[in-house]
């Protein structure tokens, strides 16, 4: 239950203005999450247009990621395959900061 309560709360602050206007001060310009007026087809078209070149397209599954590897190995081996530095800075941030409650 808790769950829906937290996705209906972080929900509501993102589509404030001053959430929006903050993560548009950070938040990679690739990304498409948490942005107003970005939709699902913004994110997959750029990607389905990238494969169509020739290009290598990468899904990050952070569901086992943070358990299993360690970012000062991963994340630098990521932005020499070309990952930008901008997610690579948030992926840092995300990976080494985390709390985890029992």
């Amino acid at each position: 239950m808790f769950s829906a309560w937290y996705r209906l709360c972080v929900s509501a602050r993102l589509k404030s203005d001053s959430c929006q206007k903050w993560i548009s001060t950070w938040w990679p310009a690739q990304a498409a999450g948490g942005k107003q007026g970005r939709e699902l087809y913004d994110a997959l078209f750029p990607l389905i247009e990238a494969v169509t070149q020739g290009q290598f397209v990468v899904s990050l599954d952070f569901s086992l990621a943070f358990d299993y590897g360690h970012p000062d190995i991963a994340i630098p081996f990521l932005h020499n395959l070309g990952l930008p530095i901008s997610i690579c800075s948030m992926l840092h941030k995300q990976w080494t900061n985390q709390r985890r409650y029992l």
